[in-house]
């Protein structure tokens, strides 16, 4: 899919302050995954990322992540944003020119 140099300008800052790029050995098979994410407390920002791109979105748990420093109930909930494989290595592509740390 193409999207407007605006659109990539901005995913690739926002994927450079907010977001990783994982290439990811799979346990049980021989192969590789490559992954986009994106994990933020604004739905409303995730959201517009995922209706514009695809992929996938979803809330993680903040019980579970809190659970590790032993304090968690003033955290805001938080969302994850990703796109897999193929969909995720197209995306790459146009964004690489725009990635300053990724």
């Amino acid at each position: 899919m193409n999207y407007t140099n605006e659109d990539l300008i901005w995913l690739a800052g926002f994927i450079d302050g907010e977001g990783c790029v994982s290439y990811i050995k799979r346990h049980k098979r021989n192969s590789f995954r490559f992954e986009i994410r994106i994990t933020n407390t604004d739905l409303f920002i995730l959201m517009w990322i995922y209706q514009r791109f695809g992929g996938y979105l979803y809330q993680l748990r903040g019980e579970t992540t809190g659970r590790i420093l032993g304090h968690y109930s003033h955290w805001k909930p938080s969302y994850q944003w990703y796109i897999a494989d193929k969909k995720a290595k197209a995306l790459y592509d146009q964004l690489k020119p725009y990635l300053k740390g990724k």
